[in-house]
C-alpha cells in the first residue's frame, strides 16, 4: 500500500500595516503576487500473487490559507498622495492522485484508492478601517485570482475467482477574490474597485474489476458463475 500526504500554506502580503505614511504629492502603489502549486501522488500495485493480491493507495492534499493581499490595514493612516493603487494577484494549483491495483492469478484481487483535496485560496485588495483617504488623484483596488484543482482516484482489481475495485475522489475547494474598503475615500479623479476570480475543479473516480477468464474456466468444465467461484 501507499500513503501520500501534503500540508501547505502560503501567505503573500504587501501594504501599510500600521502607523502613518505621508505621500505628499506622490503616487502610492501597493502590489502583491502569490503563486503556489501543491501536488500529491500515491500509487500502490500488488503483482500477480498466488492467493490474494491487494493494492491500496491514499493521497491527501491539504492546501489552506493560500492568501495574497494588498492592503492598507485597519488603523493605518495614509496622508496626501496623488494616485493610490492596490493590486493583488493570486494563482494556485492543487492536484491529488491515488491509484491502487491488486492482481491475483489464483484467488482474489483487490484494488482501492482514495484521493482527497482540501484547498482554500483568497486574493484580496483591501483598504481597512481608519482615517479617511483624501487624495488629488485616483484610488483603485484590484484583485485577480486563478484557481485550479484536479482530484483523481483509480482502483483496479483482477482476480482468478474474485475481483474488487474501489475508488473515491473528494474535492473541497474554495477560490475567492475581494476588492473592498471600510473607510471613507475622497479622490479628485475617481475611485474604482475590481475583483475577478476563475476556478476550474475536477474530481474523478474510476474503478474496475476483472474476474476469472471465461475461456480458461470453460475448459475446466466450469460454465457458470457458481462453478467459477469454487
Amino acid at each position: 500500500g501507499s500513503f501520500a500526504l501534503n500540508y501547505s500554506k502560503a501567505n503573500t502580503e504587501a501594504g501599510i500595516k500600521a502607523g502613518t505614511v505621508t505621500a505628499h504629492a506622490g503616487d502610492v502603489t501597493i502590489s502583491a503576487a502569490g503563486t503556489t502549486a501543491a501536488q500529491v501522488e500515491g500509487k500502490a500495485k500488488a503483482g500477480k500473487a498466488g492467493d490474494t493480491g491487494v493494492g491500496v493507495s491514499v493521497g491527501i492534499n491539504i492546501a489552506v490559507d493560500n492568501d495574497t493581499s494588498a492592503v492598507i490595514a485597519d488603523g493605518a493612516t495614509l496622508t496626501g498622495g496623488d494616485d493610490v493603487t492596490l493590486t493583488a494577484t493570486g494563482s494556485h494549483v492543487v492536484n491529488s492522485t491515488a491509484e491502487g491495483g491488486g492482481q491475483s492469478t489464483g484467488a482474489t484481487g483487490v484494488g482501492g484508492a482514495l484521493a482527497l483535496t482540501v484547498a482554500e485560496n483568497e486574493t484580496e485588495a483591501k483598504i481597512g478601517t481608519g482615517t479617511a483617504l483624501d487624495v488629488t488623484g485616483a484610488v483603485s483596488a484590484t484583485a485577480n485570482h486563478h484557481g485550479s484543482s484536479a482530484t483523481l482516484a483509480k482502483g483496479d482489481g483482477t482476480g482468478g475467482s474474485t475481483a474488487v475495485g474501489v475508488a473515491i475522489a473528494l474535492g473541497f475547494v474554495d477560490d475567492s477574490a475581494v476588492a473592498t474598503t471600510t473607510r471613507n475615500i475622497t479622490a479628485d479623479k475617481g475611485v474604482s474597485f475590481r475583483a475577478s476570480a476563475d476556478g476550474a475543479r475536477k474530481s474523478e473516480a474510476k474503478a474496475s474489476a476483472a474476474g476469472a477468464d471465461k475461456t480458461q474456466e470453460s475448459g475446466k468444465g466450469k460454465t457458470t458463475a457458481d462453478d467459477q467461484s469454487k
